[in-house]
């Protein structure tokens, strides 16, 4: 090849090498590949987090990609490193690994500041000593060096072992070339082209990351010093080549060099499964079907000869053929696709804490269930095996299990722990969204914060008008583009080998190891990621059953409890009355049950599937069909949805539909399943739109219905559920609700110690006290940090006070516990030597009511100031003067002072309080009449707004849902694009709401026509 026709581009940086880049790896290969480039190595500074898609989108445009990275710590050179073998890129990915974690901070300090501290190999450590030290002490093998730094280049080249270490010098598109070309010489190294920026294509791009300077610096656009931008730029061919004609060796280089490099297979390398303890695959099999064995006799009551040596199968004497055909087949194919050892790693961190609740399609399985990974019997349930793994799929599934919430450190302390070196966190790439795009487009151009406050309520009413036009154009460009490296919620990677065998890793706020990618990234190179999640709700059931052990002596077994057939529980979850209870106490999922009016564990599973936000008019479908509407699309379509009615509910619906009708294989099935759920789903859905028509217009299905079921398809855009995961949670809910039922004060003393779910902690409070419970006063002897259950009562808790340092409480609990309770106020103030601060707290919340003697709050305040006044003086010993006559307090202010301290009204509900204080009160309609209207009727109801969601109309308006509460219970209304614009809903605003009274399937709403908020 001549040198003038090199078709390599060396050294480009993606919108990855963050807040330095504005192009997308696939706008980067689409350029290069217009100008006739065959090969590009895209390598953005100290991360590899655009590889994946670098890769991709270099197949995807038919060029060859070169795996490199920029690396530079702070007073160091520029070192490009490019991957030229395997080992090469296990090399690239420790030195990133070292860049990133010392150019953040030293990981003693990441560690220090968090809850979360797991220990780190030495290869996961910051190179303390910079990048340079490290490479002359551990050398860069299976890689090659570019370098524009002419002694960094003579130290190297010291250090270089001539064996599979190499080193060029890099001459950059844009910047002088003669003094490192004859550097290079010198010493004997070969000189490379390479671009170096390539940040940019366009004004517009140009201009974009003129804003990101500004938002990295945090200095708006026209006040940063003159930047060179035009280096940066992505270079044409023909400029590129011309730059180069007087060093023509340097493009020949560029080729050698690409030439050089052989991929390493990312790609291609097929699935990565964990190893366990060392064991082969074989027996790793055999580990796995003795445990599925144990399981047996646990779950069903049959004893098994599991002896060593014993030839029997799993078809025992007595067990039922279908449990023993069922393990049968998923142990065969979980053999014959090597996930054995996945199975015994997650067996291994579930059996350290039994109160979980394994979920998403893995509850489908029965060696999960077996194993105790899972809790819901998947053939009494008909789960759907194959959702989870089959023959044919080519990705691997992934396992998740929600923990306690407050079990879950230990749990990943564990993993860390016992696999250190070889896990990491699936990351998450967080992206400018909406308003930080907007918020720093205006910043960066300059906005004042006042001017910024204006705008953003302005842009959340969904008015433009009267904002700057370029605001919003350099808004809508930034939106979208990575921002930082954030932590999937859940998502651990564990790997036979070092975890910088596959990827860079990069360190958390909280000091976790973090892959460079997120979920689906780490998928398509075949990382397989267990979940490992906390979940408020299992800590809520777990206290509950304490308990009520302790309460009533009845003592509930986790893995036994199962009430999902009980007739009291169908009948109260069906009424609604599911605040407090997980996963079915939002507003929607409260409506969508009174309008089923069926609530019995199959249809609470579907339930709980079907609300997503693309759905709303399949729901309504449902839930006519549900209540006799005839339905019938196509005969086959008919029967493979009839326990759904004819609708879509469940993830895996897609892919039996898919099958069924459009002639799809398992495979394709699947796939298109998965590329619903990922965030490249628009550029991949046309494709699989195409087939799909196609192949239900060969199989005779009506144009209509085939157009009727694609439109089902996309309501599953974004996020799904499949039927194994809702019926996972949906057991979790007939647990809640069973305890809900029968033991309402351990329910929502639970659910209040735990942080509530859905809603404030107020609300669940109130919802308490409309189950009849008596809520008792924060008392000094008495309460507890928590709430706590108190002689059939609930006792308000210590902790929960506001302004009150929790150093205060332990240190008032311990005082308690070592020399008993306080005999009296004075007492209390001698041992306990509160400030004034603390004590206004504790006296305004009534905690020292108790102590009173018959003193009044401001009597108790004249003692406190007399006893600090006489501190060690024999006045002490002579006996207590009374105090003077001080006025107590007035309602008004004990009102006052119970929402100031408590952040509550615990002695009346808010809203009686507001009856009473507004005119015409006998014209309101209460929460529980409002049923009582008929449908279109005018009612106007007062309460306090606890939660409220915004979504948009079909016109891409903004409208609203929001929930109101008063004495009696909760009010859904619904707000419509223009009285929602009117006003901005406040939580814990009271307000006046005038509407009509709306009647479906037997809920009842409100459509808001008027909202007169009230002052209080």
């Amino acid at each position: 090849m001549l040198p003038h026709d090199s078709t390599t581009l060396l050294g480009v940086r993606s919108y990855y090498s963050l807040l330095r880049g504005a192009c997308s790896p696939e706008q980067l290969c689409a350029a290069a590949a217009a100008e006739g480039v065959s090969t590009i190595g895209i390598w953005d500074r100290n991360n590899i987090y655009g590889l994946v898609r670098c890769l991709q989108a270099a197949r995807e445009h038919g060029i060859r990609p070169i795996i490199g990275v920029q690396l530079q710590l702070p007073q160091e050179p520029v070192v490009w490193a490019v991957c030229r073998t395997p080992r090469g890129y296990e090399r690239l990915c420790e030195l990133v690994t070292g860049v990133a974690a010392a150019e953040r901070q030293s990981v003693d300090t990441v560690a220090a500041a968090q809850e979360i501290t797991v220990p780190l190999p030495d290869r996961l450590q910051p190179f303390r000593e910079g990048l340079l030290y490290e490479l002359l002490q551990n050398g860069w093998d299976g890689l090659t060096l570019l370098l524009q730094d002419v002694p960094a280049l003579a130290r190297l080249q010291t250090r270089s072992s001539g064996l599979d270490e190499q080193l060029a010098a890099a001459l950059v598109w844009g910047a002088p070339l003669h003094a490192i070309r004859r550097a290079a010489a010198e010493l004997g190294l070969p000189a490379v082209a390479i671009s170096g920026g390539g940040c940019w294509r366009s004004e517009q791009d140009r201009e974009l990351l003129h804003v990101l300077r500004s938002v990295e610096t945090r200095v708006p656009c026209d006040d940063l010093p003159a930047l060179d931008l035009q280096g940066l730029r992505l270079p044409g061919r023909a400029e590129f080549l011309r730059w180069f004609d007087a060093v023509p060796e340097a493009l020949r280089a560029a080729d050698d060099l690409a030439a050089a490099c052989e991929d390493p297979g990312l790609l291609e390398r097929g699935t990565v499964f964990p190893e366990f303890d060392g064991l082969s695959r074989s027996a790793a099999a055999e580990r796995l079907r003795q445990l599925c064995l144990d399981g047996v006799r646990r779950r069903y009551g049959f004893q098994l000869d599991t002896a060593s040596g014993a030839t029997e199968t799993v078809a025992a004497a007595g067990l039922p053929a279908e449990v023993a055909a069922r393990l049968r087949y998923e142990l065969g194919i979980i053999s014959n696709r090597g996930f054995s050892s996945y199975f015994l790693v997650v067996h291994d961190i579930v059996r350290r804490c039994p109160r979980t609740c394994g979920r998403g399609s893995a509850a489908a399985s029965m060696v999960s269930y077996l194993l105790g990974i899972t809790h819901v019997d998947p053939l009494r349930h008909n789960l759907f095996f194959e959702r989870f793994l089959h023959a044919e799929r080519v990705d691997p599934p992934d396992i998740d299990v929600d923990f306690p919430w407050d079990e879950r450190i230990e749990t990943l302390r564990y993993v860390f722990s016992r696999y250190q070196g070889h896990a990491a966190m699936v990351a998450d790439h967080v992206h400018f969204g909406p308003r930080a795009a907007f918020r720093e487009a205006a910043l960066a151009l300059g906005a004042s914060a006042a001017d910024l406050r204006d705008w953003t309520a302005l842009r959340e009413q969904g008015v433009s008008e009267g904002i700057p036009r370029p605001i919003l154009e350099t808004a809508a460009r930034l939106k979208g583009l990575p921002r930082n490296l954030g932590t999937h919620p859940g998502g651990v990677v564990i790997t036979p080998r070092p975890i910088t065998s596959y990827s860079s890793v990069h360190l958390s706020r909280g000091g976790l190891p973090l892959l460079a990618w997120e979920k689906d990234a780490a998928e398509d190179v075949g990382l397989v990621k267990i979940d490992l999640l906390g979940n408020r709700s299992l800590a809520v059931l777990r206290d509950s059953l304490a308990m009520i052990r302790d309460n009533h002596g009845v003592d509930i077994p986790w893995e036994e409890f199962d009430p999902s057939a009980d007739p009291a529980v169908e009948q109260f979850v069906r009424t609604g009355d599911t605040v407090g209870i997980f996963y079915i106490e939002s507003p929607a999922t409260r409506l969508l049950l009174q309008k089923m009016g069926r609530a019995d564990f199959a249809h609470l599973v579907a339930a709980s599937s079907i609300i997503r936000p693309a759905a709303n008019a399949w729901i309504t479908e449902y839930v006519s069909r549900l209540r006799g509407k005839p339905w019938g699309m196509w005969p086959q379509l008919d029967r493979v949805l009839a326990d759904t009615y004819g609708i879509m509910v469940y993830q895996e619906d897609v892919s039996r539909v898919a099958v069924a009708i459009a002639g799809f294989t398992a495979a394709e099935a699947d796939t298109l399943r998965k590329v619903l759920s990922r965030k490249d789903r628009s550029r991949r859905l046309a494709d699989y739109r195409q087939r799909f028509f196609a192949g239900c217009s060969r199989n005779g299905v009506p144009a209509a219905v085939v157009a009727e079921l694609w439109d089902m398809i996309l309501s599953f855009d974004g996020y799904s559920f499949c039927k194994a995961h809702s019926a996972s949670y949906a057991l979790v809910s007939c647990k809640l609700a069973w305890v809900k039922l029968h033991y309402p004060l351990e329910f929502f003393t639970a659910v209040l110690n735990n942080g509530g779910g859905f809603y404030a902690w107020q609300t669940y409070l109130h919802a308490a006290q409309r189950r009849g419970l008596r809520v008792r006063w924060p008392d000094v002897n008495r309460s507890q940090a928590s709430f706590t259950c108190d002689g059939g009562r609930l006792r308000f808790g210590l902790g929960w006070l506001q302004h009150i340092p929790e150093r205060v409480v332990q240190r008032l609990l311990e005082e308690r516990q070592r020399r008993g309770l306080f005999y009296d106020f004075a007492d209390f103030i001698q041992r306990l030597n509160p400030t004034m601060v603390e004590l206004r707290q504790l006296v305004r919340s009534g905690a020292c009511d108790s102590l009173a003697s018959g003193y009044t709050r401001p009597q108790l305040f004249w003692q406190f100031l007399r006893m600090r006044s006489t501190v060690g003086q024999a006045e002490l010993l002579a006996p207590e003067p009374p105090p003077p006559h001080i006025k107590d307090y007035s309602p008004e202010v004990k009102l006052s002072d119970e929402i100031a301290v408590l952040g509550i009204c615990l002695s009346r509900h808010p809203v009686t309080a507001l009856r009473q204080s507004i005119g015409g009160s006998s014209r309101l309609t209460a929460s529980c009449d409002l049923a009582t209207h008929p449908h279109g009727a005018t009612a106007r109801i007062l309460g306090i707004l606890v939660t409220a969601k915004e979504v948009l109309t079909r016109h891409h308006q903004p409208m609203g849902f929001a929930t109101f509460e008063d004495e009696y219970g909760l009010v859904e209304v619904v707000l419509f694009p223009g009285l929602y614009r009117s006003g901005r809903l406040v939580w814990g605003s009271a307000c006046l709401v005038t509407g009509r009274v709306l009647h479906e399937f037997g809920a009842c709403s409100l459509q808001a026509e008027q909202i007169e908020w009230i002052s209080s």
